[in-house]
């Protein structure tokens, strides 16, 4: 290909698209090094190239197919292209771009294997315990100041470094040194599974990068992915090491190599007189300044969001075309009746646009599934679907079923001789993780079903997506399970909403879809949630691209009904990435559209909040359709499903509708096992305070189901300090803190309980997860030898020992014996930057007396290490290794440090007594009557705090008096209350509201952290806001009312705070539901709600102390009705 010097006299441009590289590892000494950078979006790609200033063009993962043609024009330009490891998350494995096909068309294969290194003296490991390989093998001129290359080998990451075969039209540049070896991956995933290596052996065409000429550009392909040479996180010692900066005497020259490639690339359009391009400032600024998101412009009848390079105009919440179809069809390939071409004549004659069928995976083989998809196949047009789908068992019994075009039967390995799946391994899960993630790449539906017979319980389901409400075989109820569908969403599932019709032969169709239920789509055009806007298609052929594509967060396109239909149940801006903005309504605001026929009449319209109860109820009288439009606030994550009965007691039930504010929120995982989500907040000089919104890494709040024990620690600290850290999903986020081990179980009780998690409340401002004390671990499946449908385990005295986290928990739940309630660890998003605030709380009660040891009580935390008490502020007597016992009520901390920060736990209330043995802390409940009562509640609390490492001991100490902590009833701020009165001001500012609101003055004071303050006696079914008039506006926002208490925030460290925190409007009737909510500048929305079956009259009016608006009026609401007013701003 010819050998021409590089180019050192002219500058190249290179312009990142959908990656941004890192400012000091990469984008500083490039530019050092000669390189002008710039970065953009993958949506602006086109432009930028177009403009004819970039030499080269540095490709990460777009998910845009459509950008291929960009990019080869470019490269027929006499452009150069450089590929880190082409392709992106899989979850979006059908938009990839670029992908390992299209390397492929040039001639490089991707080799899907990791590598290790035979020779120990040619391997290093770095700080983070990272292991490289060093190779020198690096062609010219490619190696022109590079010394040598580290490379990371093994699997630091699902996605190894990976090697390319590459064809005589390439130049290898850098081989791995000759003493590695590839071996094979631990994942096998979906799409890369045609590059799954097959005992290959690395060869001289093998290469970590390779270079080469097309056309009249140029290209490179590199085998590391972004994320671990461009983009990794903000302190990452591995990919420093990579880079740059080598380990011990190794050196490692990847920049230099990677700077060499990029002038090459370049040549041809220097020549050519193009670039010129030059690096804005900001690229090179490592600070973590977040802009201030875009406006929402809510004025027109399709909200659009002002991004000055790119507006995004939100979906229209409109009806959209049914997509109507069954589930359940069995054919004679697996031991039923008819054929896949007599269900489909039979569901296009009932007027269906789909049949889903679900064979009987025991009773066919790989023969008949291959048959089976082309009959699917055959029977499907653009306008009509068969689409493939399973039923499967495990070995304990219970019941599953995959659907989709990605389907495949499962492999010999995965499976049991009987063909159930074979979870008899000491990871049960394994083979459900292998056939459904691995296999299939999580790109199909997969539910639990036959709810009832299965061994594990609804609570504990996990590695699924898909849920049925109601199912039957043959027309006979199998599964009847909506208050179970509520507490899946409850939690934020999400789940795909099924009914199962389950049919032994095409007979069957005609009457199941007139008597059965039916799955409806709603979907087609434009969708999305407020975060992104994408298009599909219309009809069963959009269905097929959903359940395809990634099925997990889409808003809600799935009901199931029997009689009622849905027509519009879709939100707009429902997911809101807020960043910590406390005073945009136009960022806050979501709204949501229903709209429910039914040809017999419509008889009542509910919507539900998860299992927290009903959001709105109406009573349409008959009415032969009904529609109504919410103006919502993300100031707290709902669950919304929708329920529509009709005048025969027919009904049609939704998808959940979710809101998500990532100020602080909380989301299940898109296998549903584990909680995760955001926190997310800017200092005022605009930098990022991001951490946990729970209280350990990667994590959410709600305890994750499985063991209590392993659901309910925490570590307060977790998070607030600055650690080096891998570009890993499950990567530690911060050094090590004191850790805080529940142990939450009384004596006679079973061994082992489940966490069963729920979500009490989540909002921007307060976040409450609670676990409950309902199911127990089954003591039969300890040391159990056989399933129980016979199978044998593989180590039988493992089983039951291990596998009670949120992946593995795959047993028996059988009732607590002796434990009710619920524990709850509370959260504010208090946060300034260093210091957090949480609680410990437990509400229990016992089936029977249980009695508790005279001497030590009962247990309920523990924390290893070094421990110092304080009480009234004064350091307690004792030191490192003595014995101590103390009472543990208010005025009394424990303080824990180390080097990744500082915990606390406070006391709080009577009953409870510190004790530390050998270094180790344990509180315990020691209540006089030395019983637990049966039947008789008792509640504990523990507050806590977590500090970075940034705080010293004075710091910490200082903190908690500042917030009363140290000397009860003493804090650093001191408010003027001219409405209502404070009631407590132990680590939280709790008070009381008089007339629906509590307004006080707060002077400036400095603070490590925001007040958390909660306002008792308010209304649920009123919306509250908190208002600083001390601000100009807009000055308020809304704030979430749980149990008659509200929450929010209160930063005073910037001159004070006017404090209005109530209900903007109020009614002489508490029994009505009223909903206030801003909707544009100067204009607001109010909903008066009867939510009873008698009719209601009510007086609202504007709250004293609310600057606003003024509002009065008279509502005379028969019984499910509602009455809406527009408002406008009072002029100042």
């Amino acid at each position: 290909m010819g050998r021409q010097a590089l180019a050192a006299e002219a500058k190249p441009a290179v312009l990142f698209a959908a990656v941004r590289p890192h400012a000091e590892y990469v984008a500083k000494p490039l530019h050092a090094l000669g390189i002008e950078l710039a970065s953009c979006r993958a949506d602006e790609l086109g432009k930028r190239l177009a403009s004819g200033q970039f030499n080269v063009v540095v490709l990460g993962a777009t998910d845009d197919e459509t950008l291929k043609a960009v990019v080869e024009q470019f490269l027929q330009e006499g452009g150069g292209v450089f590929l880190p490891a082409p392709f992106g998350h899989l979850g979006r494995a059908a938009k990839w771009f670029p992908t390992p096909e299209w390397a492929g068309e040039f001639g490089a294969r991707m080799r899907w294997h990791e590598c290790e290194d035979t020779d120990a003296a040619n391997a290093v490991v770095d700080s983070m315990g990272v292991k490289h390989s060093f190779s020198n093998r690096i062609a010219a001129p490619f190696n022109e100041g590079a010394r040598g290359v580290l490379t990371v080998v093994g699997r630091a990451n699902m996605w190894p470094p990976l090697a390319f075969d590459f064809d005589e039209g390439w130049s290898v540049v850098v081989r791995w040194a000759e003493s590695v070896r590839p071996k094979a991956p631990e994942a096998q995933i979906g799409r890369l599974e045609a590059y799954w290596w097959k005992d290959q052996p690395l060869t001289e065409r093998s290469g970590l990068l390779g270079v080469r000429q097309v056309g009249d550009g140029r290209l490179a392909v590199c085998g590391i992915p972004a994320q671990w040479l461009l983009t990794p996180p903000a302190n990452c010692p591995t990919v420093e090491a990579t880079l740059s900066a080598g380990v011990g005497e190794r050196p490692s020259d990847w920049l230099r190599v990677f700077a060499n490639t990029l002038r090459w690339l370049a040549e041809p359009s220097l020549k050519a007189g193009r670039g010129g391009a030059t690096t804005p400032p900001g690229l090179l600024v490592s600070s973590d300044i977040i802009p201030d998101p875009p406006p929402i412009d809510w004025s027109g009848p399709r909200p659009v969001v002002r991004d000055v390079q790119k507006p995004l105009v939100l979906p229209a919440m409109e009806d959209l075309p049914q997509v109507r179809g069954l589930v359940g069809a069995r054919t004679e390939l697996s031991g039923y009746r008819g054929t896949v071409a007599e269900y489909a004549a039979a569901a296009r004659a009932a007027g269906l646009d789909y049949i889903v069928f679900l064979e009987n995976a025991l009773q066919m083989d790989q023969a008949k599934f291959d048959a089976f998809l082309r009959q699917c196949e055959a029977a499907s047009d653009g306008l009509f679907g068969a689409i493939p789908g399973l039923t499967i068992e495990d070995a304990q019994g219970n019941h599953f079923f995959y659907i989709g075009d990605n389907l495949k039967f499962p492999k010999p390995d995965m499976v049991l001789p009987d063909g159930r799946l074979a979870t008899t391994g000491v990871s049960r899960t394994e083979p459900i993780f292998k056939y459904g993630w691995q296999y299939l790449g999580y790109r199909v539906l997969i539910g639990w079903w036959n709810h009832a017979k299965n061994h594990t319980p609804i609570g504990d389901y996990k590695l699924y997506n898909s849920f049925p409400i109601y199912s039957f075989e043959d027309g006979k109820p199998v599964d009847s399970a909506f208050a179970e569908y509520l507490h899946l969403t409850g939690w934020g599932g999400c789940q795909m909403v099924f009914a199962l019709e389950l049919m032994s032969g095409p007979e069957q169709v005609a009457k199941r879809a007139a008597e059965g239920w039916q799955t409806v789509a709603t979907l087609g055009g434009e969708y999305g949630d407020g975060t992104y806007v994408n298009r599909e298609s219309y009809g069963v052929a959009g269905l097929r691209e959903r359940w395809k594509g990634a099925p997990a967060w889409y808003p809600p396109y799935l009901y199931i009904t029997n009689g009622p239909r849905i027509l519009c149940w879709t939100p707009q801006n429902n997911c809101v990435v807020a960043k910590g903005d406390w005073w945009r309504p136009d960022l806050w605001q979501y709204r949501a559209r229903l709209h429910v026929a039914s040809d017999v009449g419509v008889k009542c319209v509910t919507v539900y909040d998860g299992d927290r109860g009903v959001f709105r109820r109406w009573l349409p009288n008959g009415a032969k359709d009904f529609e109504h439009t919410l103006v919502l606030a993300n100031n707290l994550q709902r669950d919304l499903v929708l329920v529509v009965e009709d005048l025969e007691g027919r009904q049609a039930v939704s998808m959940e509708l979710w809101n998500r504010n990532t100020t602080f929120d909380q989301v299940i995982c898109g296998d549903r096992c584990n909680f995760l989500g955001t926190a997310f907040l800017r200092r005022k000089d605009g930098t990022a305070i991001w951490h946990r919104p729970g209280f350990r890494d990667n994590a959410g709040l709600s305890p994750n189901k499985g063991a209590m024990g392993e659901g309910t620690w925490f570590m307060p600290a977790a998070g607030l300090s600055p650690f080096p850290t891998l570009p890993i999903d499950g990567q530690p986020q911060s050094l090590p803190t004191p850790r805080v081990e529940t142990l939450l179980n009384v004596p006679g009780e079973h061994r082992e309980i489940h966490s069963a998690p729920s979500t009490y409340l989540f909002s921007p401002e307060y976040a409450v997860g609670q676990g409950n004390f309902a199911w127990a671990y089954d003591p039969a499946e300890y040391g159990a030898a056989r399933t129980p449908l016979g199978h044998d385990y593989q180590e039988p005295v493992r089983q039951g020992q291990i596998g009670k986290n949120a992946w593995t928990s795959w047993y028996r739940l059988v009732p607590t014996k002796l434990m009710t309630g619920w524990v709850r660890l509370h959260a504010t998003q208090a946060t300034l930057g260093d210091v957090r605030y949480g609680r410990l709380q437990l509400h229990l009660a016992m089936k029977a007396d249980v009695p508790l040891d005279a001497a030590t009580g009962w247990d309920i935390l523990t924390v290893p290490g070094p421990v110092q008490f304080y009480v009234e502020g004064q350091q307690a007597p004792g030191k490192a290794g003595d014995s101590i016992e103390l009472p543990f009520r208010r005025g009394t901390v424990a303080v824990f440090a180390t080097p990744g920060g500082t915990a606390v736990l406070c006391g709080d209330g009577e009953g409870l007594t510190a004790r530390v043995e050998k270094n180790a802390f344990r509180l315990a409940y020691t209540p006089a009557a030395k019983t637990l009562k049966k039947d008789v509640p008792f509640d504990l609390s523990a507050p806590f705090l977590g500090f970075s490492n940034r705080l010293d001991a004075d710091g910490v100490l200082d903190t908690l008096a500042d917030f009363g902590l140290l000397k009860p009833g003493q804090t650093a701020y001191e408010p003027v209350v001219s409405r209502g009165m404070t009631v407590d001001t132990y680590g939280t500012w709790n008070v009381a509201a008089k007339d629906g609101a509590f307004e006080a003055a707060l002077p400036g004071v400095p603070l490590a952290a925001m007040i958390s303050l909660q306002v008792g006696g308010l209304n649920d079914g009123w919306s509250a806001f908190l208002q600083d008039r001390r601000l100009p506006a807009p000055n308020f926002r809304p704030i979430p009312v749980r149990d008659a208490t509200a929450y929010a925030l209160v930063d005073p460290t910037d001159g004070g705070a006017d404090l209005f925190a109530g209900h903007p409007v109020v009614a002489d009737a508490p029994g009505i539901t009223i909903l206030v909510a801003w909707m544009e500048p100067g204009k607001w929305f109010i909903e008066a709600h009867n939510p009873t079956d008698a009719p209601m009259t009510a007086r609202l009016r504007t709250s004293q102390g609310w600057s606003v608006f003024a509002f009065e009026a008279q509502a005379d609401l028969p019984p499910g009705a509602s009455r809406t007013w527009t408002v406008f701003e009072t002029a100042e």
